[in-house]
């Protein structure tokens, strides 16, 4: 019996390998390159920043564009389940 608890132990740490090497490609952010065009030095980032002084558009379009792909993705599943008649 302990030859399949090892057996075990190694394919889970095979795939928690596996798991921690997929996430290393992973950027930090989804939305880091949509940020890093804000933040370059050319005349509408200026403008962008003087007007961030008093209404912080970069949170927000973050914010609306998370917000956006969850509802996205919520109709989505709710088709495909409709589709294979699972809800109404």
């Amino acid at each position: 019996m302990n030859i399949f608890r090892k057996i075990w132990d190694w394919i889970k740490e095979f795939g928690y390998m596996i798991a921690s090497w997929a996430i290393l490609l992973l950027p930090e952010s989804p939305f880091q390159k949509f940020a890093n065009n804000f933040t370059e030095n050319t005349p509408f980032a200026n403008i962008l920043n003087y007007i961030n002084y008093f209404v912080p558009i970069g949170p927000m379009i973050t914010f609306l564009v998370t917000y956006v792909a969850a509802v996205a993705i919520w109709y989505i599943v709710r088709w495909a389940l409709r589709l294979v008649k699972y809800i109404q």
